[in-house]
């Protein structure tokens, strides 16, 4: 003979919690309260994101695979989020009264990749400093990149400059006359004009911190102070008590009150 299996059928949950509607309202008015409360204790949470979109020149680049074009735009967000750039973020910040001395601006700060381009987003309970914070990071953000890319630039001039001496210097080491092809016909003031010139471009490439002169830069959208908040909203936080409170109640009826029916 098989034994009975009790089952939990969904009519009788629902007869048994409607027999006590009063103290499920009742439950789900204190979670209502609970939210309310937390709401109080956890002001809300806003949002703000400024945009920095990325392009390719491919007739400087040529073709180039998914993952070159992944780490051009890489090196982007790597200058978005280095030290000097957070520092620099969190020196104005500070001077602007947008956070304490004893805060640190990461603690607001987020990058986030979208395909081509970069968010610079910025949480914040005031939605006007958020705004602020995300656009600040952008603009330095830009400023920085401007200036990679300048040295960038330097530094493929720099690159051209090398290569022209070194055919210099194999006419020189040929024994070929390089009157009208090179503007110096000395081996050893050759070979010191290259070691100068392979410093200048050491320092212009760290300087470019891997932004090339293929990269386009623009700040494609600045970040205006939003209007709703993304998290701790009050309406939320009430609406989400009253339900969870919905749902203890339940089980609250359902195991700690005995149904009163006789089961054969």
């Amino acid at each position: 003979m098989k034994e009975k299996v009790d089952t939990i059928a969904p009519r009788d949950v629902f007869l048994h919690s409607l027999r006590y509607w009063w103290l499920l309202a009742l439950i789900s008015f204190a979670g209502s309260a609970v939210g309310f409360i937390i709401f109080q204790l956890k002001p809300p949470l806003y949002e703000s994101r400024a945009i920095i979109s990325v392009g390719i020149d491919f007739t400087q680049t040529g073709y180039l695979t998914d993952i070159e074009e992944d780490q051009m735009i890489g090196m982007v967000g790597d200058v978005i989020t280095s030290t000097d750039v957070i520092n620099s973020v969190e020196t104005f910040a500070r001077k602007e009264n947008l956070i304490d001395n004893d805060e640190s601006v990461r603690d607001y700060l987020q990058l986030e990749r979208w395909g081509f381009r970069w968010a610079t987003r910025s949480q914040h309970n005031d939605p006007q400093t958020a705004a602020k914070l995300s656009n600040l990071w952008a603009q330095i953000s830009m400023d920085n990149l401007e200036d990679s890319y300048e040295h960038s630039i330097i530094a493929e001039g720099i690159g051209r400059y090398i290569l022209s001496l070194e055919t210099c210097l194999q006419y020189l080491v040929g024994g070929e006359p390089v009157h009208g092809l090179c503007s110096m016909d000395d081996l050893d003031a050759l070979q010191t004009e290259l070691e100068i010139a392979a410093d200048q471009l050491k320092v212009e490439m760290l300087k470019a911190r891997g932004i090339t002169p293929a990269t386009q830069l623009a700040m494609s959208e600045n970040a205006s102070i939003p209007d709703q908040p993304v998290r701790f909203d009050l309406n939320l936080m009430v609406f989400s008590g009253a339900i969870l409170g919905f749902i203890f109640g339940i089980l609250i009826i359902e195991f700690l009150i005995p149904l009163n029916t006789n089961k054969e």
